[in-house]
């Protein structure tokens, strides 16, 4: 309505309210632009590769499912890789999982999975 009536005081506020609006939008861009690149194929990481590929199948089909009970099952993930080349993905994963993004979520399990020669079956 401030728009329309040409009311400055209005658009301050307007670009104020639009601002905070798009800061989850920010924050997602930064956090993608950040990953972008960071994994590299095939990884040799140091890791219980026992649990790895039941817990990223069992992550896959939650994510499949959009299920959030995803968040738990990352929390598994997180604990196996500890601190790895893969931190930046997993961040991605977990803000697209928390942000109900399961879209967003599958490509990055794919990539991570890609990454640490573990196959995933979407069907």
């Amino acid at each position: 309505m401030g728009i329309k009536k040409k009311n400055e005081p209005d658009y301050d506020r307007l670009l104020a309210d639009l601002d905070l609006s798009l800061q989850p939008v920010w924050e997602s861009a930064r956090v993608l632009e950040q990953a972008k690149g960071a994994t590299p194929t095939p990884l040799d990481l140091n890791v219980d590769q026992e649990n790895l590929a039941p817990v990223l199948t069992e992550l896959a089909r939650l994510v499949q499912e959009n299920n959030p009970d995803a968040e738990r099952r990352l929390k598994s993930l997180k604990t196996i890789l500890g601190d790895s080349v893969l931190n930046a993905e997993i961040k991605v994963l977990e803000q697209a999982i928390n942000n109900y993004d399961f879209d967003l979520a599958r490509a990055h399990l794919q990539k991570m999975a890609d990454a640490l020669e573990v196959y995933l079956d979407w069907s």
